[in-house]
């Protein structure tokens, strides 16, 4: 007698679909942003070379120092030209370890920050769900005919299976499971579990 019964087995591929896309979304995202943070380097090293054609400008400008009227004033403003261009240039240094850093940081954030609560609830009952499974097949190859393992899963599909399930399964379940008929019942937890005999 077949039933109409959703698989739990159907429903947990289901969910490992659900979050091993979840996690390969965000895995995707934390990469695109961590790589979008690392190519501000670019920024930072453009800043780099304008600092060392402003320090040319400025050493440029030094060797106008000796000249009559203008040297005293040429030579403050390549002085302040130079020191602007070393700043620059180490703070462009700096900018491009820091937002390496900062990219990496950031990607890690993204990935883990959404992944590990969903995937630290769902990876135990995950498991769980597996060793009961595999203990029930286990427990069926060994004693097919074993009266407490079919009284177990009756009792299971009982407590477990919906009640419009139940109700289609049987008139009474618990009529069912009092006068000991637990081998329909225990069918419809099989097929639960998606475990076919």
């Amino acid at each position: 007698m077949a039933y109409p019964i959703v698989s739990a087995q159907r429903s947990i591929r289901l969910l490992d679909w659900v979050v091993s896309a979840w996690v390969v979304l965000w895995l995707v995202l934390a990469v695109a942003i961590g790589l979008h943070i690392v190519n501000l380097r670019r920024l930072s090293e453009t800043v780099v070379v304008s600092s060392r054609a402003l320090e040319n400008t400025g050493r440029a400008l030094s060797t106008f120092s000796d000249a009559p009227f203008i040297g005293e004033d040429i030579s403050e403003i390549a002085r302040r030209v130079s020191e602007t261009a070393g700043s620059a240039q180490s703070s462009g240094e700096q900018s491009k370890s820091t937002l390496s850093a900062l990219g990496i940081l950031l990607g890690i954030a993204v990935f883990f920050i959404p992944t590990v609560p969903i995937v630290g609830l769902y990876l135990p009952l995950r498991l769980s769900w597996k060793r009961e499974t595999k203990a029930v097949r286990r427990a069926l190859l060994n004693h097919p005919d074993d009266p407490l393992l079919i009284e177990f899963l009756a009792r299971r599909a009982v407590e477990k299976l919906p009640y419009h399930v139940l109700r289609e399964i049987s008139e009474n379940p618990w009529e069912e499971l009092g006068e000991g008929d637990y081998h329909g019942l225990a069918a419809a937890e099989l097929a639960r579990l998606g475990i076919q005999l």
